[in-house]
């Protein structure tokens, strides 16, 4: 999937608009005082349980289209368990320069959204993982 965030985050603020203004009230909350910033963490104990194709997708077929993108390694990482299990199998590398550009959003509760290439960076991956892999000159 690719998306803006803050496109993202419009979505999620017309279905849940009550989540999205105590998620930045409580983020703006721990900007104003760093020394304690709970209120984030007060807020996520509170949460309700989304599923993001059902409850924020449906509906809003028309803003979506389907593309096909090359080999990415996609993995569902919808759970922890998931995501453990797909970070077991990656090799361990050095940091890889970002594959995202990032701007500034103006809404001061949104630090940044950007864009990965799933594409480009599984084909880094393989790359890295071809070239440990092969035998030393």
């Amino acid at each position: 999937m690719i998306a803006h965030a803050a496109e993202l985050l419009q979505l999620f603020a017309k279905k849940f608009p009550q989540t999205v203004a105590n998620l930045k009230k409580a983020v703006a909350q721990d900007i104003e005082t760093p020394h304690r910033p709970d209120a984030t963490a007060v807020v996520y104990q509170t949460l309700l349980n989304v599923h993001f194709s059902r409850d924020l997708l449906t509906g809003e077929e028309s803003a979506l289209c389907v593309l096909p993108v090359g080999r990415c390694g996609w993995s569902d990482l919808g759970t922890p368990q998931r995501l453990a299990q797909a970070l077991k199998g990656l090799p361990i590398m050095k940091r890889p320069t970002p594959a995202y550009a990032v701007r500034s959003s103006s809404d001061p509760t949104i630090p940044a959204t950007g864009f990965l290439n799933l594409d480009r960076q599984y084909a880094q991956l393989m790359a890295a993982t071809d070239a440990a892999s092969q035998p030393a000159s």
